[in-house]
């Protein structure tokens, strides 16, 4: 869906209410929402790039066109593993992957990668990468942008029926565990709300929820380096243009910043996970700090 229309804008509000914390409101409007639709894509789907809007499971998007596709620009950050992007810095954190189980295909599309298009002969690096966002034409290097999606209605009614003590509550969380081959929770209390916490990242990684999860819960970002000694590198295989199977060992590489630009420690509520106002901004509206100083 391209367009608002009644279904986005109650998702829009079972996500607002969620954020504000009124558990009545995010529930109701939530399940309302599956009660409607509650197509969950199938593990083809999930794997086809995140790059087209007629995917049944989402719930708005933004369509783009080879001749109207500036949005797509950002694809080339979120796509790191075919050769046509530009830039390929969007990585995941090598021990992310840990929390998914096996037979859990989602753990299936993150694996350690060269630069695509580079030689794996003299690569020097691999990188922990997700296959999760795809250019939808590698040609004109266009996909339409996901903005939400049922999987994360699922986990809204999860985590506030969760906090209302609902039944159901297990069972939605399970429900998205389920459709990705997870195995099913038995948590309860604080446990559950924990694993639904969790399953937003493994579900929703790459959405845009981060850092916000990390704001509204008051959680701390969590990194430690990789091992950069020759015993940790990783074997790396390719099959060349002959069909040929190689491998080699190359030198993985993790987190470089594990501390904020203060040298200080990650922390709960901390400033550096506030957007700041862009300079444009700020030299565009003369009244900005006019109650409140810029600080």
């Amino acid at each position: 869906m391209g367009q608002h229309d009644r279904r986005v804008a109650r998702a829009i509000l079972s996500r607002a209410a969620l954020y504000a914390r009124d558990w009545d409101t995010a529930y109701s409007t939530a399940e309302s929402l599956l009660e409607q639709d509650g197509y969950l894509m199938s593990e083809g789907e999930f794997k086809s790039g995140f790059n087209d809007i007629s995917n049944s499971e989402w719930i708005w998007g933004h369509p783009q066109t080879d001749d109207q596709s500036s949005p797509s620009y950002q694809f080339h950050y979120l796509d790191t593993t075919t050769p046509g992007s530009y830039y390929y810095s969007f990585n995941v954190d090598p021990y992310f992957k840990e929390n998914y189980e096996d037979g859990d295909y989602r753990k299936e599309m993150i694996n350690w990668g060269i630069d695509p298009g580079g030689d794996p002969k003299t690569a020097g690096l691999v990188w922990m990468r997700n296959s999760k966002f795809r250019f939808r034409n590698m040609d004109t290097l266009v996909a339409d942008i996901i903005l939400m999606r049922n999987a994360e209605v699922y986990l809204i009614a999860a985590e506030a029926g969760a906090h209302l003590g609902k039944p159901n509550a297990l069972q939605r969380l399970n429900d998205v565990r389920e459709a990705r081959g997870a195995k099913p929770k038995s948590s309860s209390g604080e446990d559950l709300l924990e694993d639904i916490y969790l399953e937003r990242r493994l579900e929703l990684w790459g959405e845009g929820f981060g850092v916000v999860d990390i704001i509204r819960l008051q959680k701390s970002v969590e990194r430690k380096e990789w091992p950069q000694t020759e015993a940790d590198y990783v074997e790396y295989s390719w099959i060349d243009e002959d069909g040929v199977e190689h491998s080699r060992n190359i030198q993985p590489q993790g987190h470089r910043i594990v501390k904020f630009p203060d040298q200080s420690d990650f922390s709960a509520n901390s400033k550096y996970y506030l957007f700041r106002i862009t300079t444009p901004e700020e030299l565009a509206n003369k009244n900005l700090y006019k109650n409140h100083p810029r600080p």
